[in-house]
């Protein structure tokens, strides 16, 4: 039974087994979200659809400036949209959604790829929007129909450069050491030995992106000092508006001040702080060059071909030091992160570390830094991905100083979330797919299902077989956190979670992985493992999903899992691939599967 502070005093884990919360987890949660209420007469958002009973009197001031009378219901033909409703007691948000996202017409697939392994010969060390433009016509080339990429949001710009695309600073910006150098305007002759360098980096399947961030940087501020001004470029700044020249100014600060907004100056410490207009003047140059690197970005992403849409992904928080939690900071949870609750993959539970709003605080904020997320990831592509979309409905707290097996789930507005979701995804015409694996409530089910948002189906998961997998789903075999198939065949994914010190009780389910594939049509313990990786995809390829996943991992035999969760030792999201991309035509095995998979 849920608190009135909407704390959970237990769950039900995957198996179907009922567990209650720690004594001493919920009695911080509930103080925090007791602290946390906003105060008394903050009138919250109004989010419905057109024809919904509403039982309120007023006038709407729609989006476009144009006015309708609204009595207790909204019109059938009220446009979506975020308007304002004006009442006796004053005026207040009133947000009317579509019913459903938008949704492919008919089913495809298309390549999975964290785009920092993905390199070619010009690469500097580290796959780039030039490498994710030849990656979306190569796609095309043998079929596919979409690319589906890692997080690209941006890392405080500091050396070391953080490597996990799950933990950004910001989810409404973009990471500047995607840029590729040469293709930035004014770059020519004086960046090549830099570019020679960066090149150099290529001779190491790890990648060190210290090395590639103070080679990337030294070259763009050398651009930048010899750049002439550009028109696009400050018409776009302005476009933008104040939340731009917010985070140039926290990137210019954390470069004097720190990463962590946390122990800087009191002067400098929030948006709205004393200290920061006489800053914004001392460091107006360095505040342009981090603007201006956020339209390279955005312009190179931009610049891709346009048969072959990215879907792009986003993270379900973002870190407690950086950008976003700088802005939004009285939004925020004190002392408390997101993670999972204990399950057999991961039997402590997990922290990650990332910041969550308070739901009343969010609601009272007009939901603008959820829209703002959503938006800034949506508008970059064809589709997203949503990380941990639970998190629409709950999210596993736990307070600071307790383990993770001592949170507690704390929900939030899940209907209204969904509903603006519906919005930004109409808005952008862009399909959304939510990653719902793990201890899953059968209501998120429901109302993604509602509004046309695709489930995930992982291979490694299902007792299914793909064909009997449902038609409004994004099928794969495995995940970014999962192994591959190539380190589940030949024992490798199991040496390496037990040498980066994963219990032996978790490594165990790779053993039940490894039953899975030998339970494939053509796939006898004795083949190899390029045979049961055609012979998996051929399953996947009988999938009715809207869209099929393809590790581009899988595709070229690679080992080696990008990721294993709750490990320190271990150089996750640090290792490219074995090849460059200008050999994936010459690689047998990816051509095998990209032909299984046309031919589906």
């Amino acid at each position: 039974m849920i608190d009135e502070w909407g704390v959970a005093p237990g769950w039900i884990d995957p198996d179907g087994v009922a567990h209650r919360a720690s004594a001493d987890g919920l009695a911080r949660l509930r103080s925090v979200v007791q602290v946390a209420e906003p105060p008394a007469g903050v009138r919250f958002p109004v989010v419905t659809r057109s024809g919904l009973d509403v039982g309120i009197y007023g006038v709407l001031e729609l989006e476009d400036g144009g006015e309708i009378p609204l009595a207790r219901r909204v019109p059938a033909d009220c446009p979506p949209g975020y308007h304002v409703v004006h009442e006796v007691t004053g005026p207040r948000p009133f947000i009317v959604c579509p019913p459903r996202c938008v949704r492919p017409s008919r089913s495809q697939w298309g390549w999975c790829a964290q785009l920092y392994e993905v390199r070619s010969a010009r690469s500097w060390g580290i796959g780039d929007l030039a490498d994710l433009r030849a990656l979306r016509q190569w796609a095309a080339s043998v079929g596919a129909e979409f690319v589906l990429i890692n997080p690209l949001h941006a890392v405080a710009p500091l050396v070391p450069q953080e490597p996990c695309p799950y933990y950004p600073t910001s989810r409404r910006f973009l990471n500047p050491i995607y840029l590729r150098v040469e293709d930035v305007p004014g770059a020519g002759s004086a960046e090549l030995p830099l570019a020679e360098r960066g090149v150099a980096l290529n001779a190491s399947v790890g990648i060190d992106r210290d090395a590639v961030w103070e080679l990337k940087i030294a070259a763009l501020r050398a651009v930048y000092g010899r750049r002439d001004p550009s028109p696009e470029f400050t018409a776009w700044r302005h476009r933008q508006g104040q939340a731009l020249e917010d985070f140039a100014t926290w990137c210019a600060l954390a470069g004097t001040q720190g990463p962590s907004w946390r122990s800087w100056p009191a002067q400098l410490r929030r948006p709205d702080a004393p200290g920061l207009p006489a800053f914004r003047l001392r460091a107006a140059t360095e505040i342009t060059f981090w603007a201006w690197l956020q339209w390279l970005v955005r312009s190179q992403l931009e610049a891709g071909p346009s048969q072959v849409p990215v879907v792009h992904d986003l993270p379900v928080g973002f870190a407690p030091d950086g950008f976003d939690a700088w802005c939004w900071q009285d939004l925020l949870a004190a002392g408390v992160s997101i993670g999972a609750p204990p399950d057999r993959l991961a039997p402590a539970g997990q922290n990650w570390g990332v910041a969550p709003f308070v739901p009343a605080r969010l609601r009272a904020a007009g939901y603008q830094p959820f829209i703002d997320s959503i938006r800034g990831a949506i508008a970059q592509g064809g589709g997203l991905r949503i990380d941990h979309i639970m998190g629409f409905m709950r999210l596993w707290w736990i307070p600071e100083s307790l383990t993770a097996a001592d949170g507690a789930y704390v929900h939030y507005p899940m209907d209204e979330l969904f509903d603006l979701l519906c919005l930004e995804s109409v808005r952008a015409q862009a399909t959304v797919i939510g990653e719902d694996l793990g201890t899953v409530e059968p209501a998120v089910r429901s109302a993604m299902h509602a509004r046309g948002i695709l489930s995930s189906r992982v291979f490694w998961f299902e007792d299914q077989a793909p064909a009997d997998w449902p038609i409004d789903a994004l099928g794969t075999i495995s995940t970014h956190d999962l192994p591959t198939i190539a380190g589940v065949w030949s024992g490798t994914d199991a040496a390496d979670q037990l040498n980066s010190g994963v219990p032996p009780a978790g490594v165990a389910e790779t053993e039940t992985l490894r039953r899975r594939l030998q339970d494939l049509p053509g796939a006898p313990p004795t083949a190899n493992a390029a045979a049961v990786t055609v012979a998996a995809h051929a399953a996947l390829s009988k999938a009715p999903c809207l869209m099929v996943g393809v590790s581009v991992q899988d595709g070229l035999g690679v080992a080696a899992r990008s990721n294993i969760p709750g490990t320190v030792k271990r150089a996750n999201w640090s290792r490219a691939l074995p090849i460059a991309l200008e050999e994936f035509d010459n690689c047998d095995l990816i051509s095998g599967i990209a032909a299984v998979m046309r031919h589906s």
